[in-house]
């Protein structure tokens, strides 16, 4: 037998749940104690690396739940001054969307894993336990993961800039856009492997004619996220409707989406309505 105390009845509740869950393996007793706090005993009759595997990841689970969130919070106020509600909640998204092993990748960013240094953590101190205290261990907890998790939000911090400086320059350019004359009416955009733009007419723009035209634009305007013409022809035509027929969900096409706005109109790639060359992808 092992008991667990808690002070929180959300967390008692949230593991208890989470135990239950895997059926058979262990008999629940949860009862609370004069001092006001839960008392949970798990009862079995083999205790195995197994049994110890899933009791570590529930409470490391109980961990990213209720006392992550608390713990970046006091981080990002006290070790990084911020103190807007807005932007701590979305500094601390991006923290959990750096959880992910593959985000990290994408990012560039070299971090271990915190859900390993969580559970190496957790696992040493029920090791060879008969009473667990969650409420007393998380103290020691926090400091074992304390280096970690400034580094962490250091790197959710440098995302969050950057994204900041996106929407700014989205919104400088959404301005620009409004008062630009419209060189066509309308432009067409295809998706492939490349982005591809045509004129109402059924021309292929080249990239030749997008650069001679962007040489008459303020080159202060383009700088940011254009570096390859994907997004320049619809920022140098200005047109005042913009067929798009890819996925809207592809970063050059959510931005031009972000910058024309009501301007926009998104079809499906099938219905493109003009040949497109099978050499050109």
């Amino acid at each position: 037998m092992i008991r667990f105390f808690f002070i929180s009845r959300q967390e008692t509740i949230t593991f208890c749940d989470a135990i239950m869950q895997e059926g058979a393996k262990f008999q629940v007793q949860w009862e609370g104690d004069d001092q006001g706090g839960n008392q949970v005993s798990l009862i079995g009759e083999e205790w195995g690396e197994g049994e110890k595997d899933i009791l570590v990841n529930i409470l490391s689970a109980l961990v990213f739940k209720y006392r992550l969130p608390l713990w970046q919070n006091k981080l990002i106020r006290q070790k990084f001054y911020y103190q807007d509600d807005e932007e701590i909640h979305r500094i601390r998204e991006i923290c959990d969307w750096l959880n992910n092993t593959e985000q990290r990748k994408k990012l560039g960013v070299r971090l271990p894993s915190l859900e390993d240094s969580i559970q190496v953590f957790i696992r040493k101190r029920i090791q060879f336990k008969s009473v667990v205290n969650f409420n007393e261990m998380m103290p020691f907890c926090f400091q074992h993961v304390r280096t970690l998790l400034l580094s962490y939000i250091g790197a959710a911090l440098d995302e969050f800039k950057r994204e900041e400086d996106y929407l700014l320059w989205v919104e400088s350019l959404r301005h620009y856009m409004q008062d630009k004359p419209s060189k066509v009416e309308e432009l067409y955009l295809l998706q492939r492997s490349q982005l591809h733009y045509y004129l109402e007419d059924g021309k292929l723009l080249s990239k030749m004619e997008i650069k001679s035209l962007l040489k008459k634009e303020p080159l202060r305007i383009f700088s940011g996220e254009v570096d390859d013409h994907s997004i320049t022809a619809a920022l140098v035509y200005a047109p005042k409707r913009i067929f798009v027929y890819g996925d809207p969900a592809e970063p050059k096409i959510q931005t031009i989406i972000n910058i024309f706005q009501e301007r926009v109109i998104c079809k499906p790639v099938h219905a493109f309505p003009f040949d497109h060359p099978s050499h050109v992808h």
